[in-house]
Order: structure tokens, then C-alpha cells, then sequence
């Protein structure tokens, strides 16, 4: 294989990675938005609710302390797709072979 051949299929090699990695990122944060809307209007029902924290309420503030952990896996794990994606380096283009 010639230095170009070589060049071509490291490239291919690279964008194949770096589709993969996009992919992973995108499944990571599909839905991230709607969950973090979703744990805030439980937030705030249970800010809304008068009196003493009852034992459903407990159990809902328990269960928001629970998905609030996994979102923020689940973004921390995004997070680190994408610096792995920001620091992938190309293969290097060939040089020419200087002309005798």
C-alpha cells in the first residue's frame, strides 16, 4: 500500500470513529432537556405543596435526588464523548516524495 493508500484508510478509520463517537453523543443526550423540565415541575410541585413533608412527598424528593444523579451521568458521560471527539487527531496527510 503506498503512502496515500495508507493516508485514505486511516481516514476512513478516523471518520469511522468520529460517527461512532457523534452517535454515542447524540443517544446521550436525546431527552436530556425534557428530563431536566420534568425533575424541575416536580420540584416545584412539592415547593407548592402546603404543610409537613409527607411520606410521599419524601419518597418523590428521594426519587428526584436519584434522577438528578443519573442525568448528571448521564451529561458528565456526553461530556466526556465529546472531549474524546475534540481531542481524536486525523491522520497526517502524506507528503509528496521529493522529484529527483
Amino acid at each position: 500500500m503506498n503512502k496515500l493508500e495508507t493516508f485514505f484508510a486511516n481516514q476512513k478509520t478516523f471518520n469511522e470513529r468520529q460517527a461512532k463517537g457523534i452517535d454515542t453523543l447524540v443517544e446521550a443526550i436525546t431527552g436530556v432537556s425534557s428530563d431536566i423540565e420534568a425533575l424541575n415541575k416536580k420540584i416545584a410541585d412539592l415547593i407548592a405543596a402546603s404543610g409537613d413533608l409527607t411520606p410521599e412527598q419524601q419518597t418523590i424528593a428521594d426519587q428526584l435526588t436519584t434522577d438528578g444523579e443519573a442525568l448528571a451521568t448521564r451529561v458528565e458521560g456526553a461530556a466526556a464523548t465529546l472531549k474524546g471527539l475534540d481531542d481524536a487527531n486525523p491522520p497526517v496527510v502524506p507528503t509528496p516524495e521529493p522529484t529527483r
